[in-house]
């Protein structure tokens, strides 16, 4: 009832029953009569009183009774009920007083969630407030003093109540739910009185303007992030407390004094992180664990750890900005990754010997204030990652006892001078990655230089191996700068990417040992400009020398019989290459992107890989041997100019986009070619005729897509032309077709200057098939003729919008629109004896139909074949008109202009010679006319 505004209720009602004016916006005012007891569930939910006064006699209220009542100003409570329910007045109050009833005893889940009051009472009587029960009362400003007989204060009792400045709780303690006075921003001191023993789990998190907070003496725990990102400025943990959980004081940004109890054993996980205001703490005398992260971002400048302590945990001081010094007793620790490390104001460390073996990984890694470094004698152990990332670590006193440095330790420091002791025989992998200030390093007796051991360090630096080496591993020289780098006659091999990108003002020299190379082990680098490749260098991995600009002549030694995948890639300044006799295979890629021009490949050469030449845009001059049997895809694609291309006559096959926007004055295809694969001859510029011999069975996919200058095509094979095969050859004016060929989607689409297509008659009953698209928008096609056996698909011949004249063999199957938009169609020609059923789907196009070889007695055959299909037509021989009343047909003498004393001669093809048999007569008169 939404224009409902006033109600008053009769004396004597004692029940407002369930939703009864629920919704009723309008209603302002309602008079309860002092005889009501019960107001039910929703009885004015979302209603718009303005003002209630809940009579004495009111002995229970239901749930939801004043939800969302949005208007109430004023409010009384009578005296005989002694809960709220569950959300009462949720949602609901116009920034009211409320002040509760001496008997209430129990406030309901959701009771007073989001209202909007702006005082609020709690009598003495109160013993139970339940979850959510003021959950976001923002506007209430009122302290919150809670009766001595509360018990239970459920979770997010009073969340996000912004306003309210002081929490005092009763002597007796009280049961608290989680996160009960979370986000209470403006909340400024907690009092709490002896009893009370926990901090429940994110109590007062958040509650970021609490500088003052009174622990009772009885305190035993404080629960998990009790005070996260709390105002506290200064804590002191009672003498009780022996348990603090995970992240109590996280993120307390304002904590600048902690005072912890002797009683206390572990500090856990994140206890003080991010407590940037703490400079000093006194850590517990009985302290035996610091856990993870728990000063980590703390402005602590000094740390005395106690004789009890036994661990410290992963990150525990990790980037403790303005920390001078750790303080430690000489005894045994275990120390976490990370655990001393990240931004401080440390400069020297003295590493004793009592910590020699349980250094974590990572020790002190990010210390970007330390300069020196010194340990005792006896240790024998840097451990992974120790001192990485120390950027300013100049100076180091290694132990003659040392013998292992593990993996990273000494990653991204400034060392400029090194001397590797020859104590040290285990050395881990990336010990001085990124070591970019080094010029001077003395190596050691090690055999071998471990993975990654230098990548991306040295500032100009001139660097020998010493002659023990005999093994460089993965990357160790990757990035480096230097000024020339020796290698010694013991390597025996190079691993992947070793010296990838090192950069060297001299040429690097390979040993005339025999050597055995990984992946890429050189790319990139200055080798010799005339490099010669001997049987000693055994190259066992790809691109070993991709990106070799230097390069410009390349030997290749006798014996040498295969060059890998990639070997010579990028080398964009190679101009030169000698091959020897008994090289058989060049794989894929090998010479990729070079400047070679001519090549002539040695008789014994029989495979040559994928992408083998490609992007040699100055090749003009190539010369397979005459054992060639395989070229690999895109093997010489924008390559070869103005090429006379011979295929070998072993190879099989012309694989996909081999020749791909190349330019050839001619090309021989051998009759051992079955397969011109997709692309093979892609965006070429090909000779004006082409040949595809009978052995062919497949031209795949877009094999000669997009081929310019291509103007005569001969097809002898009976095979399957496949998508877009022959796709926009913009400059192919005729085409022969064999018999049994099948065409397929868009094949000869585009082919804008076609004007003939022939094709073979065949004696097999075998279909001729023209799938969709295979001939669109030929526009300059103006008559075609169909042998026998022919399926044309759906727009197989679509847009051909020059086409006059249609001949269609026997048994032709013409699909609905085979000929759609080819809208100047005017004559279609067949013979009698054919089925003509194709009729109704073409009969849209052709104005005049004109059928040969029927005889006096196949008149009544033809007309019944042709009902309701045509009109009329015109019979070949007929002397005069016949009309037969039954079908409605008319039969007619072809016009006078189709006798063949008044054809045009026409031109003979370049393909073969026109047969002008009785039926030819009339089409070629067609083309004279058109």
């Amino acid at each position: 009832m939404s224009d409902l505004k006033r109600v008053i209720i009769d004396t004597g009602i004692v029940t407002l029953y369930n939703q009864e004016f629920k919704f009723c916006t309008n209603l302002q005012e309602i008079n309860f009569p002092e005889t009501l007891e019960v107001i039910e569930a929703e009885a004015l939910f979302y209603t718009g009183i303005i003002s209630v006064h809940i009579p004495d006699n009111v002995v229970e209220i239901q749930k939801g009774a004043f939800q969302r009542c949005t208007a109430i100003k004023e409010i009384t409570f009578g005296s005989k009920f002694t809960s709220l329910p569950e959300s009462c007045f949720e949602d609901s109050f116009n920034y009211t007083v409320v002040n509760l009833p001496s008997q209430i005893t129990k406030i309901g889940m959701n009771c007073f969630r989001n209202a909007r009051i702006i005082s609020l009472t709690l009598p003495a009587s109160l013993q139970t407030i339940e979850a959510n029960a003021f959950y976001n009362c923002k506007y209430c400003n009122s302290s919150l003093n809670f009766p001595v007989n509360l018990s239970e204060i459920g979770d997010f009792a009073f969340f996000n109540c912004k306003l309210v400045e002081e929490i005092s709780f009763p002597h007796n303690s009280t049961i608290r739910g989680d996160q009960c006075f979370a986000n209470m921003s403006n909340v400024k001191k907690v009092t709490f009185p002896s009893g009370y023993q926990i901090i429940y789990s994110q109590e007062f998190a958040y509650c970021t303007n609490l500088r003052q907070i009174i622990f009772p003496e009885t305190l035993q725990i404080i629960e998990n992030r009790a005070f996260l990102n709390c105002g506290l400025e200064s804590v002191h943990i009672p003498i009780n407390c022996t348990t603090i959980e995970y992240s109590a004081f996280k993120d307390c940004y304002l904590l600048r004094e902690i005072v912890l109890n002797d009683n206390i054993t572990v500090l856990p996980n994140f206890c003080f992180e991010n407590t940037v205001s703490l400079k000093s703490i006194n850590l517990p005398n009985n302290l035996k664990t610091i856990e993870f992260g728990c000063f980590r971002n703390s402005s602590l400048e000094t740390v005395n750890i106690p004789a009890s302590v036994l661990s410290i945990g992963d990150y525990a001081f990790y980037n403790c900005s303005y920390l001078k010094s750790y303080n430690f007793t000489d005894k045994q620790y275990t120390f976490g990754k990370y655990s001393l490390g990240g931004i401080n104001l440390i400069e020297e460390l003295s590493i004793p010997l009592i910590w020699k073996s349980n250094r974590g990984f990572h020790l002190y890694d990010g210390m970007i204030n330390l300069k020196k470094v010194s340990f005792e004698e006896g240790i024998n152990t840097i451990f992974e990652g120790e001192y990485a990332n120390c950027i300013n670590l100049k100076e180091i006193h290694l132990p003659t006892t040392l013998s292992s440095i593990n993996k990273d330790a000494f990653e991204n420091t400034r060392f400029v001078q090194f001397i590797l002791p020859d104590s040290v025989t285990n050395l881990g992998e990336g010990v001085f990655k990124n070591c970019i200030s080094l010029k001077d390093f003395t190596f050691n007796k090690n055999r071998y230089i471990p993975i990654s051991f230098f990548q991306n360090s040295f500032n100009f630096s001139v660097f020998t191996i010493p002659q023990t080496v005999v093994d460089i591993r993965d990357n160790c020289f990757e990035n480096c700068k230097l000024i020339s780098i020796q290698l010694p006659e013991s390597i025996r091999s190079i691993r992947a990417y070793a010296f990838y990108k090192c950069y060297t003002q001299n040429e690097i020299r390979l040993p005339e040992t025999t050597i055995y190379l990984m992946d890429n082990c050189f790319g990139s680098c200055h080798l010799s400009r005339i490099f010669t490749l001997t049987t000693q260098i055994v190259v066992r991995g790809v691109y070993c020398f991709e990106n070799c600009k230097d390069i410009e002549k390349l030997i290749i030694a006798n014996d040498i019989k295969k060059i890998n995948t990639g070997t010579f890639s990028n080398c964009q300044n190679l101009k030169e290459i000698e091959f020897p006799n008994t090289l058989q295979t060049i794989g894929e890629r090998a010479f990729y992107n070079t400047k070679i021009s001519s090549i002539e490949l040695p008789e014994s050469v029989f495979e040559i890989g994928f992408g083998t030449f490609a992007n040699c845009y100055y090749l003009k001059h190539f010369k397979f041997g005459s054992n060639h049997n395989e070229t690999g895809g895109y093997c010489f694609e924008n390559s070869l100019i103005d090429f006379d291309l011979k295929i070998p006559k072993k190879v099989s096959v012309i694989r996909n986009y081999c020749f791909k926007n190349c330019t050839f004055r001619s090309i021989e295809i051998p009759e051992s070619v079955t397969l011109i694969d997709t692309g093979a001859f892609e965006n070429c510029t090909i000779p004006n005729r082409i040949i595809i011999h009978s052995n062919i069975y497949k031209v795949g996919q877009y094999a000669f897509k997009n081929c310019r200058n291509l103007t005569t095509l001969k097809i002898n094979a009976s095979c399957n032309l496949e998508y877009e095969a022959f796709f926009n050859n913009q400059d192919l004016v005729e085409i022969h077709l064999p018999a049994k060929v099948k065409i397929s989607y868009d094949c000869f689409n585009n082919c804008t200057k076609l004007q003939n297509i022939t094709m073979d008659e065949q004696n097999e009953f075998i279909f001729n098939t023209f799938s969709g698209g295979a001939f669109n928008n030929c526009i300059n096609l103006r008559c075609i003729r169909f042998p026998n056996c022919c399926q044309l698909y759906s727009e197989s011949f679509s847009r051909c919008s020059n086409l006059v004249s249609i001949y269609l063999g026997h048994f032709c199957r013409v699909d609905y629109e085979a000929f759609k938009y080819c809208n100047n169609i005017k004559y279609i020609i067949t013979d009698y004896h054919d089925t003509l059923y194709y009729f109704n789907t073409i009969n849209n196009f052709a104005g005049k139909y004109i059928i040969n070889n029927v005889t006096g007695t196949n008149y009544t055959k033809l007309f019944q074949a042709l009902r309701y299909s045509i009109p009329k037509a015109y019979v070949s021989g007929l002397n005069h008109k016949i009309y037969d009343s039954y079908s409605g047909i008319t039969l007619l003498p072809v016009p006078v202009i189709f006798k063949q004393d008044y054809c045009i001669a026409i031109e003979m093809t370049l393909l073969y010679e026109r047969d002008f048999s009785h039926y030819h007569f009339e089409l070629l008169y067609l083309l004279a006319q058109t």
